[in-house]
């Protein structure tokens, strides 16, 4: 239409109204769908509004978020097409360059009916999670979420109260295995041929724990080139240096993986834990050793709860419901020493050897005598030593939502509002529920507190990283209440839009519609006027009658 407009528009005189027109008409579509900014330069009315003025200016340009989208008689199209690196019916608006190479500009449109759907769906991706990481509606599924984990975690918490004799938690992250062939080879050609992460040269920092919990001789560095050492070579690094210091540990690969453990030793010289605490060459990201990870960094992905600082205690029962010993287990997640701050650590404590839990100066009938933590293949596991003496354990929780985050012991499956459901095996068998936390019949400790849970204020750990406490209830209602909030603020935002459009587009009605009434009125002015002029020569010519009549 520029085009023609110009090619009309040769003189100053001479003006492509229907043209004009026409481009208005477009203008106000394409204002509806993504409002963008359109400039006509030339216009020569300043201060004043001339209603007499029209713009008739050569230079014409469209705009989206400073992408030309019309510019005089050339113009770039815009491309709606799937988001970058996304599956499925997600799509996002892209510009097209002059060399047909396409920008996502979805950020850029803010307004229209496409902004306005860009603000309920979301703009943003997060392949991760393979969802929208903005929008209206994900907010509200983010505030589900978080009621949903929130429920989900706690009611676990206070399952995992009930006294078991084996618990084990859900999948964190993935398990990798290496096969014997590919432990041998060469890191840097295995890790990047296999995984995301690529291990670099720096140093790996092992700290070895005493029987009290306390580091020997301070923590081991293992240097590591991945380009000349393969995953044997580092094992046989770390056990090197474990002999050159005297240190009871060993470090194997088990299934493919790194694994370190103490390794005899008697009295003092007797190691309690091996840990990774540094590792600056990425080896257990590339291995995905999530145990090894700090709590506090731990992706959401590989733990969807939150584990906050505090403790935990572990309980021992016999057949009649009989405490026998209690051992407390401390989460630090910003300590920086891994016997606090990662699974290994936690699953170290439980199985540290030579405390007196009962006080009875017996070493042989403790915590860590009747059970045993393990982390492996990505699962927290907690068994009894020796099932036929008939021991049953508990975790009571003070705060850290550790076997809720975890899933040990779970009564309710799932992390999210979309699939958060009871355990299969209670739903198939609901004769499994435990009502107990002692091992004896008529206890309801558990389905008391699983009752309680509703009057109690929980933490809800909010996707801004913020943390409230509620009721489930009021977390419920707060979230219902956001939503009829915001949809009665989008009604009255829309009453007021409406109100404003239709007093805008009746004034400009005024001006350049065609009024049926004004025109109208016209033609009845002009007809009685014509009526009056006919009636005044009519008469006009009577009286010349009448005076060439006398005249004869």
């Amino acid at each position: 239409i520029n085009y023609q407009i110009t090619q009309v528009e040769t003189t100053d005189y001479v003006h492509a109204n229907k043209l004009r027109d026409e481009r208005d008409q477009l203008e106000i579509a394409l204002s509806t769908l993504i409002s963008p900014t359109i400039n006509k330069m030339g216009t020569k009315s300043f201060i004043e509004v001339d209603m007499s003025h029209a713009d008739y200016s050569e230079t014409y340009s469209v705009e989206l978020g400073g992408y030309p989208l019309v510019d005089g008689n050339s113009f770039h199209p815009l491309v709606i097409d799937a988001s970058d690196g996304t599956t499925g019916n997600l799509r996002s608006v892209f510009f097209k360059s002059q060399d047909h190479t396409l920008k996502n500009i979805t950020a850029n449109v803010k307004e229209g009916k496409i902004g306005a759907i860009l603000d309920l769906r979301g703009r943003n991706f997060n392949y991760d999670l393979s969802q929208p990481a903005d929008g209206k509606i994900q907010n509200y599924i983010d505030g589900l979420d978080v009621l949903s984990r929130s429920l989900i975690q706690q009611t676990n918490n206070i399952y995992a109260k009930s006294a078991d004799t084996y618990m084990f938690s859900d999948q964190v992250g993935k398990s990798i295995s290496l096969t014997s062939t590919e432990t041998g080879s060469v890191l840097s050609n295995l890790m990047d041929k296999k995984y995301d992460k690529k291990v670099q040269a720096g140093e790996m920092v092992i700290s070895t724990y005493d029987l009290s919990g306390k580091i020997i001789q301070g923590d081991i560095k293992v240097a590591l080139d991945p380009t000349t050492s393969s995953l044997k070579d580092i094992v046989d690094q770390i056990n090197a240096e474990f002999a050159n210091q005297n240190i009871n540990a060993k470090a194997e690969i088990e299934l493919g993986s790194l694994v370190l453990k103490p390794d005899g030793g008697t009295g003092s010289e007797k190691v309690s834990a091996v840990l990774i605490k540094e590792d600056n060459t990425l080896i257990t990201e590339a291995l995905n050793i999530t145990g090894s990870k700090p709590l506090s960094t731990v992706d959401a992905i590989d733990i969807p709860f939150e584990i906050t600082n505090g403790t935990f205690d572990i309980g021992i029962f016999d057949e009649q419901g009989n405490q026998k010993s209690t051992r407390t287990i401390k989460i630090d997640k910003d300590s920086g020493d891994p016997l606090y701050s990662s699974l290994n650590g936690i699953a170290a404590q439980i199985n540290m050897k030579y405390i007196d839990d009962d006080g009875d100066n017996d070493f042989s009938n403790d915590v860590d005598d009747t059970i045993e933590a393990v982390f492996s293949n990505n699962r927290f596991t907690i068994t009894t030593k020796n099932k036929d003496v008939g021991s049953y354990f508990n975790i009571v929780d003070d705060g850290t939502g550790f076997a809720g985050a975890l899933g040990l012991h779970k009564f309710l499956e799932g992390d999210s509002a979309k699939n958060i459901s009871l355990n299969t095996n209670y739903e198939e068998n609901p004769a499994l529920m435990n009502a107990y936390s002692n091992p004896v019949d008529g206890n309801n400790v558990v389905a008391n507190d699983i009752q309680q849970l509703q009057y109690n204020k929980i933490p809800f750990f909010n996707v801004d990283g913020t943390v409230t406490y509620e009721t489930i209830a009021s977390g419920y209602r707060y979230y219902a209440g956001k939503l009829a909030e915001d949809t009665n603020g989008s009604k009255l935002q829309m009453d007021t839009h409406s109100a404003v459009y239709t007093s805008i587009k009746s004034q400009q009605d005024a001006i350049s519609r065609v009024s049926v009434d004004e025109e109208l009125t016209n033609l009845l002015k002009y007809q009685t006027g014509y009526g009056a002029n006919a009636k005044v020569i009519t008469t006009i010519q009577q009286m010349l009658d009448t005076l060439l009549t006398l005249k004869q």
